[in-house]
């Protein structure tokens, strides 16, 4: 009898709401009042959601320009202990708005948790493999842009091409993962921040999280059915920090003396 595979299940909040409907609110906000002359209403219902949007975007830009070496702890040894891997697909122009959107929220909370993470920086697929091969690297938080099957990095174009209708980018599958799945590890958890919309123009749309993830446990992965945006990145990491459970930071040296002091077996003292 053949065993079915789980489903994965998506976000269903109120923040996941799919943009149509975003688009259609503002352009009602804004035809109605102009019509009514009521530009109370343009201010409250345009004005201040879009300046919300900015300031909730850019809160995170002053926490990672001001994190030494990308990491907590400083001196973290990312192929020695187990992290998390807050990993930022990069893109250029005006598609890097807003790369580093929630991370206000995660990098104090991880820190004054004392739980071990680095910010990866990605603006290609093999640095991005290269994350993923690492064992150590076990919960995965990737912000950027993408679809439910894969990444995607965006480039501005040529002068010369800028009235081409081709876009400019790089796209990496999760499939290919699968193509050397003995090389990349099994991850406890997997947050994918980045548009997970199923579009037909891609040969796959299998996510990372039915791909590499160890359990199917709904509490070990985020995901949702479109698109997402600045409001739902920022309100799904602030739902998702008090479900954090880690380990805690695990002092390399003590860890190392009582080795030697046990004949070489392994002791972890956390701190």
């Amino acid at each position: 009898m053949e065993i079915q595979k789980p489903e994965i299940k998506f976000s269903k909040k109120w923040y996941n709401i799919r943009i149509r409907y975003i688009i259609a609110y503002f352009i009602v906000i804004i035809v109605v009042p102009v019509f009514l002359g009521w530009p109370l209403i343009i201010f409250f219902g345009v004005l201040l959601p879009i300046l919300g949007t900015i300031y909730l975007g850019t809160r995170g830009d002053i926490w990672v320009n001001s994190l030494k070496n990308q990491q907590f702890p400083e001196k973290l040894d990312i192929t020695l202990q187990d992290h998390d891997a807050i990993i930022i697909i990069h893109s250029m122009g005006s598609f890097s708005a807003y790369s580093y959107v929630g991370l206000d929220l995660l990098i104090p909370h991880f820190i004054q948790n004392r739980f071990p993470f680095k910010i990866y920086h990605c603006y290609n697929p093999q640095e991005f493999n290269d994350i993923l091969k690492n064992d150590k690297a076990k919960y995965l938080w990737i912000i950027g842009h993408g679809w439910r099957g894969g990444i995607t990095f965006k480039w501005m174009k040529y002068p010369q091409k800028r009235f081409f209708r081709k876009s400019n980018r790089t796209l990496f599958p999760y499939a290919k993962i699968k193509e050397n799945q003995g090389i990349f590890p099994k991850k406890a958890f997997i947050a994918q921040f980045h548009c997970n919309h199923f579009d037909n123009t891609y040969t796959h749309n299998e996510s990372l999280i039915e791909i590499l993830l160890d359990s199917l446990e709904e509490s070990h992965y985020y995901i949702t059915e479109g698109v997402s945006h600045v409001v739902s990145i920022w309100f799904a990491m602030r739902d998702l920090m008090p479900n954090v459970k880690r380990p805690g930071i695990v002092d390399l040296e003590i860890q190392s003396d009582l080795e030697k002091d046990n004949g070489g077996c392994s002791w972890i003292h956390l701190i």
